[in-house]
């Protein structure tokens, strides 16, 4: 049976807050990369700000996370969540 508009809706308003969700934590995530990264002064080395090297750092998880999906699957097994 197809869902109805409500439904629909309803899922499409629960897609949305569980995306605003993920960006709010990503972006929490970034915020708290980049108070360590200046914490420590490892921004000094390559005299890039922060939030940049923070940007990159995550960039670099995700890609990560991408790659181990990739290899689980060539392996025939779960994706770890």
């Amino acid at each position: 049976m197809k869902p109805s508009g409500l439904e629909e809706l309803a899922d499409a308003r629960r897609r949305e807050a569980l995306n605003s969700l993920a960006e709010s934590r990503e972006s929490e995530f970034r915020r708290d990369l980049a108070t360590v990264l200046n914490r420590h002064s490892r921004e000094n080395g390559s005299d890039t700000p922060d939030f940049v090297l923070a940007q990159y750092l995550a960039g670099c998880l995700a890609v990560f996370d991408q790659a181990v999906a990739q290899r689980e699957a060539w392996h025939g097994r779960r994706t770890p969540t």
